[in-house]
C-alpha cells in the first residue's frame, strides 16, 4: 500500500517539478490552522473508489511526521525546482509511524479539522487565482461547495494551473513592455535621426536661400523693401524679390511687345508676330532708329534749305512791300489821271463789247480746263492726304520728327500766305503797271489809241464771251477778261505748286521722265501698294501676337510643370527617407527574429533530444532531425509505458500540447521570417524602382 502511495505522489510532484522549471512560478504555500498541530499527514489512496463521492474521506495512510516547534509553525509549500533531481525517491519518502490505535481516532479528527482548514484555505486561494486570471470557474475545475468535499491535491493542481496561467499573463505582460520600450527607444533613435535630418535639410535650405537672394540681388537690386524687411526669413525675402523680377519681367515684356507693335507700324517690311527673338526685334529697332535719325538729318538738312528759302522769300517780300508802297503812292497820283481818263474809257466800251463775244469761247474752254484741273487738284489733294498719312506713318517713332513737320507745315502755311499775298501784290502792281502804261500809251499816243481801242475791238470780237456778258459794255467784258486772266495765272502758279511737289518726290526714273499723269499715277499705286503693305503688317502682327500668347501660355505651362516635378521630387525624397527608415527598422526586427529562430530552433533541438533520451527512443547526431516524427516516436513510447498510470497519461498529455505548442510557434516563426524576406524583397524592389524614379526626376 505504501509503494501504491508513492508511485501515486511521485509523478504529480516529477511533473510539478518540470513544469516548475519550465516556467518558473512563484512558490504557493497554504498556510496550517493556527492552534492545530500535526504530528502526521493522512495520505489518500490514488484508486477510483477513493476518490468517488461516496467513499470514506477518512480512508487513507496516515503518515506520522515529527511535530517540533520548528516545524509546527511552518505552511505547506510546493517541493523545490530540484527536488527531482536532487534526491532519490528513498530521500523523498517520509517516515511511516504506526501508532497505537488509541490515538488513531484522536489523530483522524485533528487531521480532518487540519484538512478542512486546508480545504478551506486552498478553496480560497483558487477562487483568488481564478479573480487573478480573470475568468469564471470552468467546468474542467470542481466547484467549491462546502457539502461536496473535493480532494485537496485537485484544488492544489487547480491553483497550480491557474498559477501557471497568471505567470503566463505576467510573462507576456512582461514581453509587451519590454517590445514597449524597445518600441520607444527606437522612436526615440527615430526621432533624433530625423531632428538631425531637418537640422542638416535646413542648413542646405538656409545656404540655398542665401544663393537665391544673393542672385536675386544681383539681378533686382537691394531696395528698401529688402532692408525694411531684413528681420523676416529668407524665404519671403526669395518671394518678395521673385515677384519684383516677375513685375520687372512682365513691363519688359510690355515694352518689348509695344516696341514691337511700333516697329510693325513703322517699318513696312516687319511683321509683329509677337514670338520674334528679342535680338531680332532689337536689332530691328536699332536699324530703325539709325534710318529715322538719318531722315531726321535729313528733314533738318531740308529744314534748313527751306528756312534759307524762308529768309530769302522774306527779303524778297519786304522789298515787293517796299515796292508796294511805292506803287500805292504812284496810284494815287494816277487814280486822279483815272478818274480824267474814264469818260474817255466810256468810249471804248462799245469796242469792248465786240471783244466779250470772243471771251465766251475763251471762258467755255477756261470752264472745261477749271473743271479738269479741279479733278486733278482732287486727285492730287487725295494723292497728298495719303502721302502725308503714310509720311505721319513713319515718323511716328520720334516727336521730335513730328514737331519738326509740324513747324514746317507751319512754315509752310505762312509761306503759301506770304506766296498769296505776294502773288495779290504783283497782280496789283500788274493791273497798276498795265494802267500806268495804258495811261502813258494813252497820253503819250492819243492818236494811236483809236487804232488799239480797234484791235481790242478785234479781239474781242474774235473771242467769245457768255451770253450774260453780251449785252454788257466792252469795258466790263475787259474786266471780265482781266478777271480771268488772274483766274488762269493761279491755276498755272497752283500747276506749278503740284510740279514741284511732285518733284520733290523719290520718283523712279523713268516716271519722272514722263508726264504729270503717270507721275500721279504711279504715287496713286504707290499708295495703294503701301495700303496693302500696312494691312499685310498688321495681320504679320497680329500672328505675331498669337504665338507670342501661345509661347507665353507654353512657357508657363512648362514652370507649372517644373514646380510640380519639384513637389513630386521632394515628396519622393521624403517617401525614401521614410523607406530607409521603414526598412533600418524592420532589418533589426529581422536581425533579431533571426536570432530568436536560432534560439527557438536550437532549444527545440536540445528539447527534442531531452525528450528522446527520456523516452528512451534511439537517435544519433549524425541523422537529420525530423521533429514531428522523433516527438510521435516519443509520445507513442510514453504512452505505451505509461497505460496503467492516469497521471502519467496527464502528464504526457501535458507534454504533448507543450510539445505541439512549441512545435507551432517554431513554425509561425519560420513562417515570420519567410514574410521578412519576401517583404525585404520587396522593399529593395521598391527602392530600386524610388531610386530610378528620382533620377528620371533630376533629369526632368
Amino acid at each position: 500500500m505504501a509503494d501504491h502511495s508513492d508511485s501515486d505522489s511521485s509523478p504529480k510532484s516529477s511533473s510539478s517539478s518540470s513544469s516548475a522549471r519550465r516556467r518558473s512560478p512563484p512558490r504557493v504555500r497554504a498556510h496550517s490552522d493556527e492552534g492545530g498541530s500535526s504530528d502526521g499527514v493522512l495520505v489518500e489512496l490514488p484508486s477510483q473508489d477513493a476518490r468517488s463521492p461516496g467513499a470514506d474521506p477518512d480512508a487513507g495512510i496516515f503518515v506520522s511526521m515529527p511535530a517540533d516547534d520548528a516545524t509546527s509553525g511552518e505552511t505547506f509549500e510546493d517541493a523545490p525546482d530540484d527536488l527531482a533531481t536532487a534526491r532519490s525517491l528513498d530521500e523523498s519518502i517520509a517516515v511511516i509511524d504506526f501508532p497505537d490505535e488509541s490515538s488513531a481516532a484522536a489523530e483522524c479528527r485533528k487531521y480532518k479539522e487540519e484538512r478542512d482548514v486546508c480545504a478551506r484555505e486552498a478553496a480560497t486561494l483558487r477562487r483568488m487565482l481564478q479573480e487573478l486570471v480573470g475568468r469564471e470557474v470552468s467546468s474542467s475545475l470542481h466547484a467549491d461547495d462546502p457539502d461536496e468535499r473535493a480532494p485537496l491535491h485537485l484544488m492544489l493542481d487547480d491553483c497550480s494551473r491557474l498559477v501557471l496561467e497568471l505567470n503566463s499573463m505576467v510573462r507576456s505582460r512582461e514581453e509587451e513592455v519590454d517590445s514597449l520600450r524597445a518600441r520607444a527607444a527606437e522612436v526615440q533613435v527615430s526621432k533624433e535621426v530625423v531632428d538631425a535630418y531637418l537640422g542638416s535639410w535646413r542648413q542646405v535650405s538656409e545656404l540655398t536661400i542665401g544663393r537665391m537672394v544673393a542672385s536675386l540681388d544681383a539681378v533686382v537690386g537691394k531696395d528698401a523693401l529688402s532692408f525694411e524687411g531684413a528681420d523676416q526669413d529668407g524665404i519671403s525675402a526669395v518671394e518678395r524679390k521673385t515677384s519684383l523680377l516677375t513685375e520687372r519681367y512682365r513691363q519688359a515684356l510690355l515694352g518689348i511687345e509695344q516696341l514691337e507693335q511700333v516697329l510693325a507700324e513703322v517699318k513696312p517690311g516687319f511683321v509683329a508676330t509677337g514670338q520674334c527673338d528679342h535680338a531680332t526685334l532689337f536689332g530691328n529697332v536699332s536699324e530703325e532708329l539709325v534710318s529715322s535719325k538719318r531722315n531726321e538729318a535729313n528733314f533738318i538738312q531740308k529744314l534748313k534749305t527751306s528756312m534759307e528759302e524762308n529768309k530769302i522769300l522774306t527779303e524778297e517780300l519786304e522789298k515787293t512791300k517796299a515796292a508796294r508802297e511805292v506803287a500805292i503812292a504812284e496810284a494815287g497820283k494816277t487814280k486822279a489821271e483815272i478818274e480824267q481818263m474814264e469818260h474817255k474809257l466810256s468810249a471804248t466800251k462799245e469796242k469792248l463789247t465786240m471783244a466779250v463775244t470772243k471771251g465766251k469761247s475763251l471762258v467755255q474752254h477756261r470752264d472745261s480746263l477749271k473743271q479738269t484741273l479741279a479733278e486733278k487738284t482732287g486727285e492730287l489733294e487725295r494723292c497728298m492726304v495719303e502721302l502725308q498719312q503714310r509720311s505721319d506713318s513713319l515718323q511716328e517713332s520720334e516727336g521730335r520728327i513730328e514737331e519738326l513737320k509740324m513747324l514746317l507745315d507751319e512754315k509752310s502755311v505762312e509761306h503759301e500766305k506770304c506766296l498769296d499775298e505776294l502773288r495779290e501784290t504783283y497782280n496789283a502792281w500788274e493791273a497798276a503797271k498795265a494802267s500806268i502804261e495804258q495811261l502813258n500809251d494813252a497820253n503819250t499816243a492819243l492818236t494811236i489809241s483809236d487804232g488799239v481801242l480797234q484791235r481790242i475791238g478785234e479781239v474781242m470780237s474774235e473771242a467769245t464771251f457768255p451770253e450774260d456778258l453780251l449785252s454788257l459794255e466792252m469795258i466790263d467784258r475787259l474786266e471780265w477778261l482781266v478777271e480771268q486772266k488772274k483766274i488762269a495765272d493761279m491755276v498755272f502758279l497752283e500747276h506749278r505748286k503740284v510740279k514741284d511737289i511732285l518733284g520733290s518726290v523719290d520718283f523712279p526714273h523713268s516716271v519722272l521722265t514722263g508726264e504729270l499723269d503717270s507721275q500721279i499715277t504711279w504715287l496713286v499705286n504707290s499708295l495703294g501698294q503701301a495700303k496693302d503693305d500696312a494691312v499685310r503688317m498688321r495681320n504679320e502682327s497680329s500672328e505675331a501676337l498669337h504665338r507670342l500668347s501661345a509661347h507665353e501660355s507654353k512657357l508657363v505651362s512648362m514652370h507649372e510643370e517644373i514646380d510640380r516635378l519639384t513637389i513630386v521630387l521632394l515628396e519622393e525624397k521624403q517617401e525614401k527617407d521614410i523607406l530607409a527608415n521603414e526598412q533600418s527598422e524592420l532589418m533589426s526586427l529581422y536581425n533579431a527574429a533571426v536570432d530568436k529562430l536560432s534560439v527557438i530552433s536550437s532549444q527545440n533541438t536540445e528539447l527534442v533530444k531531452a525528450f528522446a533520451e527520456g523516452s528512451d527512443v534511439k537517435w544519433e547526431d549524425n541523422e537529420p532531425l525530423e521533429t514531428t516524427k522523433l516527438v510521435e516516436q516519443c509520445l507513442s513510447s510514453i504512452q505505451r509505458r505509461a497505460k496503467s498510470s492516469p497521471v502519467v497519461c496527464e502528464s504526457v498529455e501535458k507534454l504533448q500540447a507543450l510539445v505541439y505548442t512549441l512545435h507551432q510557434e517554431l513554425t509561425l516563426c519560420k513562417l515570420i521570417l519567410e514574410e521578412d524576406m519576401t517583404d525585404r524583397s520587396e522593399r529593395m524592389r521598391l527602392s530600386g524602382e524610388l531610386q530610378k524614379m528620382t533620377e528620371a526626376v533630376y533629369v526632368l
